[in-house]
Order: structure tokens, then C-alpha cells, then sequence
């Protein structure tokens, strides 16, 4: 009998990282279906995946690189095609434990009000959380949001390891293909919450985000605001009145420190990303609009 859980992972040039991935995934307690869908990768991606029988893992290749939601969405759409039931999203620089998705499914099982499940992320080597998710883990708390000694309920918690149940994704839809690069997670974050299914953090388990913190250099940072901008417009929980409102204020802020940092080229970076952002106004009105459906 086929496992109800799918498990997608994108791959792109992740060598350094995808055997320790693979043998984590295979090594659950709970027979699972790996999905891996390859972004056009140059290096070793491809000869790694080929180690594993076929009938361990069913490879997708797209040719180029798609980004992060695109190319999920296409290993969405093959598990949908392949009846699962519930789908977990693992980036290739991550590791599961055991247990991971056997807990993710004896809990949402018995909690089918969460949309989104996830363990705590930790570092590569499980000595602190992962920097971004303890930033969000720790204003949940500040913030109020309810917190059992089993989950701790979220607004937002990254997709480098998401369970998902999938009447979840039938009704909320999957990546909004508005984003390239970065704020898709958010936004499916946003429309999980207004279609009131709940976010959680599963406290008793753990996965390891192997990922290296490097310096991010200013056209870094400007895709990431970009993202945040664009996600913030697209935010269906707020009144598209308040959605662009916050989108300018994201944007105004960034011109303020670049103004501080008397970065006149920032400024103008900035003010150029705003006025992409605003030049999509009538698509991002009509994605807001099916998003709300």
C-alpha cells in the first residue's frame, strides 16, 4: 500500500548536502514517497540521486532552475496525481530525525485544524535554532499565540520543512507563481491562516538546517525587501487598502536606513523596487482576488 506521506524536495547544485538528506528521509520509521525535483543542477545532484533505487525515489528534472515555489509545485502536483494525503516539504540542506514524519502524521491526524505543521528548525549541528525560525519562534510567544507543551501556534514559519495535510492545499492552492525568489512561503503562510486553518511548531521534535549564515550584499538584501514588499500586497488577511499601505511602508523604511547610511545608490534601488512592486498593483489585485476563493 502506497505511504499517504509524500515527501518533496527541491534540489539545485545541493551535493554538499543531499546524501545526508536522502538517508535521513529514507531512514524514517514510517515508509515514505520521496519526490525530488531537480532544478537544473551542474554538479554532483544528479549522480548522488542516481545511488538510490528507483523505487525509493521518483526524480523530476526541469532543465533550469524554476526557484523554490515553482519547482515545489510541480512535486505538489505529482503527489495530488499520486493520491497522498499528506505532503512534507524538506529543503535539501535539511535533515529529518526518525520520528519526524510519523509525529508530523500521528499529530495532524488528531488536529486537523493545522494547515501547516512543523518541527523546531536547529542549526546543522543541533547545538541552538536555526537564527530566522528563532526570530519568529520567540515573537509567536511575545505576540501571545497559544502554546501547549506539544505545539507552539504560529503565524509563520519558514518552508525548509513544512507537513501539510492535503485538503489544506486543495482549498488554500498551492505557491503563488507571482514570486520568483523568496516571500512565497509567506504568502501561503497568510492564506492558510485566512482560509482558518491553523501554523504550528511541533515542540518535542527537531530537524537541522545545515545552512551557513554569510554576509549579504545590497542587491542580496534588496530581493529579499522586494519579497517582503510583495508579500505584504498580497497578504489577503489585510484589506487590499492596508495590504499596499504596509507594502509603502516596507519600502519607506528601507529608504530611510539607505538615507542614514547616506547610500544615495540604495535609495534609488529602492525606489525602483517600489515602483515594481506598485507597476503589478492590477496582478496582484487579481492573484489576491483567487486567493480568496
Amino acid at each position: 500500500m502506497p505511504s499517504p506521506v509524500y515527501i518533496i524536495i527541491v534540489t539545485y547544485n545541493g551535493s554538499k548536502w543531499l546524501r545526508e538528506c536522502l538517508a535521513a528521509a529514507l531512514a524514517s520509521d514510517m515508509p515514505v514517497q520521496l519526490v525530488i525535483i531537480d532544478n537544473g543542477s551542474t554538479d554532483e545532484t544528479l549522480d548522488i540521486i542516481k545511488e538510490y533505487p528507483l523505487n525509493k525515489i521518483h526524480v523530476i528534472q526541469t532543465g533550469n532552475n524554476l526557484g523554490f515555489g515553482k519547482a515545489n509545485n510541480i512535486g505538489i502536483k505529482y503527489a495530488l496525481e499520486q493520491n497522498a494525503a499528506y505532503i512534507a516539504l524538506v529543503n535539501q540542506d535539511l535533515y529529518i530525525e526518525r520520528n519526524t514524519i510519523s509525529s508530523c502524521l500521528k499529530y495532524a491526524e488528531c488536529h486537523p485544524e493545522y494547515g501547516i505543521l512543523s518541527p523546531i528548525h536547529m542549526n546543522g549541528d543541533g547545538t541552538e535554532m536555526d537564527k530566522n525560525f528563532a526570530y519568529n519562534y520567540q515573537r509567536a510567544i511575545e505576540h501571545g499565540l497559544n502554546k501547549s507543551n506539544e505545539i507552539q501556534d504560529m503565524t509563520f514559519v519558514m518552508a525548509a520543512f513544512w507537513f501539510i495535510p492535503v485538503t489544506a492545499i486543495q482549498k488554500v492552492g498551492m505557491f503563488d507563481d507571482i514570486f520568483v525568489h523568496y516571500g512565497e512561503d509567506n504568502d501561503l503562510c497568510n492564506r492558510v491562516r485566512f482560509h482558518n486553518w491553523k501554523i504550528g511548531v511541533l515542540t518535542q521534535l527537531q530537524v537541522y538546517h545545515d545552512r551557513h549564515y554569510r554576509k549579504v550584499n545590497m542587491e542580496g538584501r534588496l530581493k529579499v525587501k522586494y519579497a517582503e514588499m510583495l508579500a505584504a500586497a498580497m497578504n489577503i488577511n489585510d484589506t487590499e487598502q492596508d495590504a499596499f499601505r504596509t507594502a509603502k511602508q516596507i519600502a519607506w523604511r528601507q529608504m530611510t536606513k539607505a538615507l542614514l547610511h547616506c547610500s544615495l545608490r540604495e535609495i534609488r534601488k529602492n525606489i525602483q523596487l517600489y515602483r515594481a512592486c506598485m507597476h503589478k498593483q492590477n496582478t496582484i489585485i487579481n492573484h489576491r482576488a483567487n486567493n480568496q476563493k
